[in-house]
């Protein structure tokens, strides 16, 4: 059993091991996500200087590790963050917008440092959950709020997205 390491180091030891093509398309993707509206393939490649081709290709690959979402030519989740309803629904400067796990729903307000306003599930009473973050600080949740993660091989059929 491996020991226990915080979130930020768990973060920073996977994006370590990814090649940096995947990362760029996950940040560009992520960012393009943003607009609540999903990017195209092309328009991801425009941004990145790759060929359509290759830009397929790697996000063919990032789709079957389960790092991004792709439906025919239009990336429709990346880093955590989807236009797909998920059960995570979070609302960053008007754009609602859908997270793949309770993670990522409070992870990225945070790691953005922006106003968020969460809407989520429990996951054992199925009871709607409301959080708030004023410039990544959460600010209104339940008093006890906790949040329970699986390990990495049994968290992804877990996920809203992946």
């Amino acid at each position: 059993m491996e020991p226990k390491m915080d979130i930020r180091t768990a973060w920073e030891r996977y994006v370590a091991n990814v090649p940096s093509d995947e990362n760029a398309i996950n940040r560009v993707a992520f960012h393009l996500l943003r607009r609540g509206e999903a990017p195209s393939i092309s328009e991801v490649a425009g941004i990145l200087d790759l060929t359509i081709k290759k830009c397929q290709e790697l996000l063919e690959a990032m789709s079957a590790k389960g790092s991004v979402t792709v439906e025919e030519d239009i990336v429709t989740g990346a880093g955590g963050l989807s236009v797909i309803p998920t059960s995570h629904q979070i609302n960053l400067k008007d754009v609602r917008l859908y997270c793949w796990c309770a993670l990522d729903a409070i992870g990225i307000p945070a790691a953005l440092a922006e106003d968020a306003e969460i809407t989520t599930v429990d996951g054992f009473r199925g009871d709607q959950i409301h959080l708030r973050f004023e410039a990544g600080h959460l600010i209104e949740a339940p008093p006890s709020l906790y949040l329970q993660l699986a390990p990495p091989d049994q968290a992804r059929p877990l996920c809203g997205g992946t």
